[in-house]
């Protein structure tokens, strides 16, 4: 992932923004905050929460962000307490500028891009929960875990689909 000026960064948040309004989207704080960790389409990370179980205009659970992440070929990498910032202002000082970063506060979402924290939030002192440092899955581990979850998932639905035609 190449790093990104602050301005590329900013018209990126205010583009994933635009594209949630235009689809009517809410509580969608988590769906923009991994498209701007990752890099990916605000479309794309929608369909990935979606797959994964996020409803229409509904908050999303933690695990199918994770879920979402890692389907999006991202490894979320989660840092120890005593590593992380206190707030979310602190952040931008605290944390490396040359990472991407995923930060929770209380019920809300936040991407780190390139030193910015990008939400409606930024310059708050919201407590910070968990910070996951987002890298790209490189190693073939990485990639035969997840793919072994999916079919896991996957056969758990089957199961309790009874009207799969390839239940079994």
């Amino acid at each position: 992932m190449r790093k990104l000026t602050h301005k590329q960064v900013r018209q990126k948040w205010l583009n994933i923004t635009e594209q949630s309004m235009a689809m009517n989207e809410r509580n969608d704080c988590s769906v923009k905050a991994v498209a701007l960790a990752t890099g990916v389409t605000y479309r794309a990370s929608l369909d990935a929460h979606i797959d994964n179980g996020r409803r229409h205009r509904q908050g999303t659970p933690l695990t199918v962000t994770m879920r979402a992440l890692k389907d999006l070929g991202f490894w979320p990498n989660e840092l120890p307490e005593d590593e992380r910032p206190k707030t979310i202002r602190s952040c931008q000082a605290e944390l490396r500028t040359s990472n991407r970063y995923l930060v929770l506060v209380y019920n809300h979402f936040v991407a780190q891009v390139s030193g910015l924290v990008m939400c409606h939030t930024k310059n708050r002192l919201h407590r910070v929960k968990r910070i996951w440092r987002i890298a790209p899955m490189t190693s073939p581990q990485q990639k035969h875990d997840h793919q072994f979850q999916q079919m896991l998932r996957e056969r758990i639905r089957r199961i309790n689909d009874p009207l799969d035609p390839l239940k079994g």
